[in-house]
């Protein structure tokens, strides 16, 4: 973990490309939904598409090193709730430096499940979108871009399964996972005779506590998943969960996740 390296990046970004200098386009926009669960669930899905230039990339929740996280706000009617935004699984950056960053390359769909009140008899639904985002290669560009739209009934179920594919699940049904502190390191031990090397860790943490040295090994049949843990000032470590997401290949080289938490109160300690 290093300190946030958003705001010099940008302003150096910046300077390089020069107050007379046309900024790059680097990602696209597109404001889609789909109606297709509403008679059945009472929601619809509503989201932004992003679409970037190869070798670009845009951020995840956790943006990692530096940048910041990708942002859409929604305005809705009253008595309709957008739920939190649904993040695919990311990938990881390396950049100059050993900068690490955590986001998403050439195309993601990011949204929210917006519940619709169950007294709502309108033909047409008004909703407005802002999103926000930092687009890196080399240097780094913030954009941002706004949608007003009225939604009428429509079927897009096919983009948004795709990409809902793509969610980390909420649990590990696969996998024996143990989690051991040795010699101030924690080791995330996966019991795995099936795929190799292919786990890959991605932290979640609150401001109370980060991960650094992540490194990757096999034991046996035993997947390894290090890291030490940073602490932020007034804050106890034994107290603290830290959020992940665990991506791996399966057997059909399809790229699957889930979401992993690790109580630092409850792991094993061997020294």
């Amino acid at each position: 973990m290093k300190l946030k390296l958003f705001i010099p990046i940008i302003l150096i970004s910046l300077a390089v490309l020069g107050f007379n200098d046309e900024i790059p386009e680097t990602v696209k926009t597109e404001f889609v939904y789909d109606t297709s669960k509403l008679d059945t669930e009472g929601i619809i899905r509503v989201g932004i598409l992003y679409k970037l230039k190869p070798h670009w990339h845009i951020y995840w929740k956790n943006s990692g090193d530096s940048g910041l996280p990708t942002k859409i706000e929604f305005t809705l009617p009253e008595g309709f709730k957008a739920g939190d935004l649904n993040w695919p699984l990311p990938k990881a950056f390396i950049r100059e430096g050993d900068i690490l960053d955590y986001g998403y390359e050439n195309e993601v769909l990011l949204w929210s499940d917006i519940k619709i009140p169950a007294d709502f008899n309108k033909k047409s639904i008004p909703v407005s979108l802002k999103t926000k985002w930092i687009s890196c290669e080399e240097i780094c560009i913030p954009g941002k871009a706004e949608y007003t739209q009225d939604l009428i009934k429509n079927n897009n179920k096919i983009l948004f399964n795709t990409w809902n594919n793509q969610l980390p699940s909420e649990k590990n049904n696969k996998f024996d996972i143990k989690v051991v502190n040795e010699e101030n390191k924690f080791n995330i031990y996966i019991n795995n005779s099936i795929l190799d090397n292919t786990f890959k860790l991605y932290p979640n943490p609150e401001k109370t506590v980060d991960i650094e040295n992540i490194s990757y090994s096999k034991h046996q049949n035993q997947e390894v998943i290090s890291f030490s843990t940073v602490i932020y000032p007034g804050h106890d470590s034994k107290s603290e969960l830290l959020d992940t997401v665990i991506t791996y290949i399966d057997k059909d080289n399809n790229r699957k996740g889930f979401e992993y938490t690790v109580n630092l109160k409850e792991v094993i300690n061997k020294n």
